[in-house]
Order: C-alpha cells, then sequence, then structure tokens
C-alpha cells in the first residue's frame, strides 16, 4: 500500500506542480522527532488551511523532489479526514511512526524533510525540516536563532521568533524551535530574542548566540 501510494504522489501532475511554486511559511508546520521511540509529532497551524485530496510525506534530505528511496513515510487522506481528530493533521498535532527509519549511527546527523501539500496547491505547500543525531545525542541539534531549522539565521527566523512572543493566533513552534529561539537563555521567548536574532543575521560586529550576560 505504502508504495502505490508513494508512487502516485511523485507521478500526480498536481504535485508535480506544487514543487514549482515555494514552500509556505516553515513556521506554520512543526515536526518534533522522538528518537527513542523512532516517531515524530506533526501539527499544522490552526489557522492554516488544507482541501481536497491532502498529502504528507516525510523524508530524508531536503531536495525539492525526493528520490523514491528516501521516502520513508507518506499518507493520503481528505482534507476534513486528515484534520480530524484521528487524522494526521489532528488539532493539536499527531505522532507519526517511523518504523526505524529515524536511526542513525553514532556521531552522525540526518536531516529530514516534513512536507504537506493539497490537491490543488494553489498558495504552495507547507513543509518545515528536523535533524536527528549529531552532537545533540539522542535530541535533536539546532543551532540558536535557527527558529526555523533550516540550518541558516536569517531575517526571517528573527520574524518567526517575534511573532511567536507577540502571540500570533495559529503559531506554534517545537520544543526545539523554542529553544532555538531563547538565545538570551532566560527560559523565555520575547522581543529581546527576536530583536537578538535580527541583530546577529545582519551581521552585527561582536554579537554571538546565544547571548551571556
Amino acid at each position: 500500500m505504502k508504495s502505490s501510494i508513494k508512487k502516485l504522489f511523485v507521478a500526480c501532475a498536481a504535485v508535480s506542480a506544487i514543487t514549482a511554486v515555494s514552500a509556505m511559511s516553515a513556521s506554520a508546520l512543526t515536526a518534533t522527532p522522538d528518537t527513542e521511540a523512532n516517531s515524530v509529532k506533526v501539527a499544522l497551524g490552526s489557522s492554516e488551511t488544507v482541501s481536497g485530496e491532502t498529502t504528507i510525506l516525510v523524508f530524508k534530505g531536503t531536495a525539492a523532489v525526493p528520490a523514491d528511496e528516501d521516502i520513508i513515510y507518506i499518507n493520503q487522506a481528505d482534507a476534513e479526514d486528515a484534520k480530524s481528530s484521528n487524522g494526521f493533521l489532528a488539532p493539536n498535532g499527531t505522532v507519526l511512526p517511523m518504523d526505524g527509519s529515524l536511526d542513525v549511527a553514532e556521531g552522525e546527523e540526518q536531516v529530514y524533510t516534513v512536507r504537506v501539500a493539497d490537491q490543488y496547491g494553489t498558495n504552495g505547500y507547507y513543509e518545515t525540516t528536523f535533524k536527528v543525531g549529531g552532537s545533540g545525542g539522542d535530541d535533536p541539534d539546532f543551532v540558536y536563532g535557527d527558529v526555523d531549522l533550516n540550518t541558516k539565521v536569517n531575517t526571517a527566523d528573527a520574524n518567526l521568533a517575534l511573532r511567536y512572543a507577540t502571540r500570533e493566533a495559529g503559531l506554534v513552534l517545537s520544543d526545539v524551535q523554542q529553544k532555538a529561539a531563547d538565545v538570551d537563555l532566560n527560559t523565555k521567548i520575547n522581543t529581546a530574542d527576536a530583536n537578538y536574532i535580527l541583530r546577529y543575521a545582519t551581521r552585527e560586529a561582536g554579537l554571538v548566540l546565544p547571548v551571556t550576560k
């Protein structure tokens, strides 16, 4: 069943069209891995919408069009079913089993991408990434200031931290994203964190993250 759905997703003209447009804000979709349980919790912001046949895809790497062998999880359902309490986009998030696919050799690191797209793709697709392994051991590795977990610290991260700090409705950050956003290490995410990230992203001389006083 998985193989047939996978082929359908890769071959589908609608999804091919989706890969040609830009991804929507990573902040709308979050993914928090649990390496002990070999699963990942996925959540789509409550203000985000999908319609028609909806697909969720998890794959190794960050390719625009993943290779068949890199796809580790895929599921399809009507949008209403997908966002139901038992669906893969349940309101409070859904834990997806990875069946051993998050196993990474000691000392190594692997980046994974989670992508959600509906059959229309009018506004692009939702996408986020997460890491397993590396210096963080069993916990996902992260870089302070890299709030969207794309391995770069830029103004988009500052904007994401600011939106979260000002309590934007429907915006959810995973535990790892919150750790990355708390650059002044005071266990809170506020406008000061967003300001530090912005200053760092714009290359302020002498500024290092995290900020220690």
